[in-house]
């Protein structure tokens, strides 16, 4: 209880006393830590790091290039092609980038490129392990500006910089083949459905001709229009006719060659009705369509019409589109744009040699003092209570001798 009681009543200035009293303990070992931290720091080889940046180049399937442009006034729906057909949207070009560059196929071609196999002095040529140990020295991350920049770290100043250059490149070319197949595949889709348009066009065209030339109704809604006149103005003439006639059978008699002649056109323009009004071989040589068959011709003609309408305005559409897909299959442009190339650092990266020696010092230094003040408070004891205890104070007073420090 006592010894504790002194402990804990040490003040700042006992403690600055200890280690007073201890100073060449610390000052020859730390001496002797510091150089071999310097030592060690000297053997560990030196690496450099290489940084390439880059920025994504714009999506040249955005919006199928200018032709959202072309088309923005006139169809609303050209500017959801590019979602619709995976075109944009989902996954940006700066994540795919980013993807590719870490993937499995970019970093193998790499190692074997570079024989990382025996830089990482990797036995039975373990590529994963050797993709593991390049991870730790590889980087690609987009900075506070969204550029990305590629930095890679290795012993040789001109072969991490060659690596951080490959690595960009390769990945690039790498986006661009997959760009290039998605281009053929929507080239396919859109070429398919184009095929499928142009024969079904060819179809509504040949089922309108063959409607008009069947019913001689070649424009409908003009036709009725007509044959409602010409109909209107003969009923008009029928009864002006029949009019006519009553007056002169009633001054002249029916059998007048006057009321013959009006009663012959009478007849005439009652046959001329009746053709209109119903189906007959003389209707079908006529433009005019016959009155009872006028709301279905005008149905089926209107449907038919339509259906020639629809295809021809799928045509508008889908053609462009067709004509830009075989474009874009056969870009090869890159889908980044280098705006820093590595080059071959001056400064090494690592090791950091004043943070290994002073790192180290500092540690030395928590070990001494805490091995001085463990030895200060084992001399200060007046029972040891265990045989550890009686082995710690024989290495502290050994500690003493050899340092030649008063006990007191």
């Amino acid at each position: 209880m006592e010894s504790s009681k002194k402990i804990e009543g040490t003040s700042f200035t006992d403690i600055l006393y200890i280690f007073f009293k201890w100073r060449r303990f610390f000052i020859i070992n730390l001496l002797v830590f510091g150089l071999i931290a310097v030592g060690i720091s000297l053997l560990i080889h030196k690496k450099y790091r290489a940084v390439a940046t880059v920025v994504m180049a714009p999506d040249r399937m955005s919006g199928l290039g200018g032709l959202s442009n072309l088309f923005s006034g006139s169809s609303g729906i050209l500017s959801l092609t590019p979602k619709l057909f995976g075109a944009g949207g989902g996954i940006s070009q700066e994540d795919l980038f980013l993807g590719l560059m870490n993937s499995r196929a970019v970093l193998e071609k790499t190692i074997r490129r570079f024989n990382l196999l025996e830089y990482y002095k990797i036995k039975n040529k373990k590529i994963d392990l050797a993709i593991k140990k390049f991870r730790k020295d590889f980087s690609s991350d987009p900075n506070e500006f969204g550029i990305i920049e590629v930095s890679v770290i290795h012993k040789n100043p001109q072969t991490c910089a060659e690596i951080a250059n490959y690595l960009v490149h390769l990945t690039d070319s790498l986006n661009i083949e997959l760009n290039i197949e998605r281009a053929r595949r929507y080239r396919t889709y859109i070429e398919t459905r184009y095929l499928q348009n142009v024969i079904d066009l060819k179809k509504a065209e040949e089922d309108l001709a063959h409607f008009q030339k069947k019913y001689g109704a070649f424009y409908v809604p003009e036709q009725i229009k007509t044959a409602i006149g010409v109909g209107g103005k003969l009923e008009m003439e029928l009864l002006e006719n029949e009019i006519e006639l009553n007056t002169l059978e009633t001054q002249f008699g029916s059998l007048s060659s006057a009321s013959q002649n009006i009663q012959n056109k009478i007849q005439a323009l009652k046959e001329r009705l009746a053709q209109l009004r119903t189906k007959s071989q003389k209707s079908r040589e006529s433009l005019l369509l016959p009155f009872d068959e006028m709301p279905d011709l005008q149905k089926e003609y209107i449907q038919r019409w339509r259906e020639v309408e629809i295809q021809n305005k799928l045509l508008e559409f889908l053609y462009p589109l067709y004509e830009q897909a075989k474009m874009e299959e056969y870009k090869s442009i890159p889908t980044i744009m280098i705006i820093d190339s590595a080059e071959a650092p001056q400064l090494k990266y690592r090791p950091k040699r004043a943070a290994i020696v002073v790192g180290i010092v500092f540690l030395m230094f928590c070990i001494l003092s805490l091995i001085c003040l463990r030895g200060e408070a084992l001399l200060k004891k007046t029972y040891l209570r265990n045989p550890i205890e009686q082995t710690e104070l024989q290495f502290v007073k050994k500690l003493l001798a050899w340092y030649k420090i008063a006990p007191k």
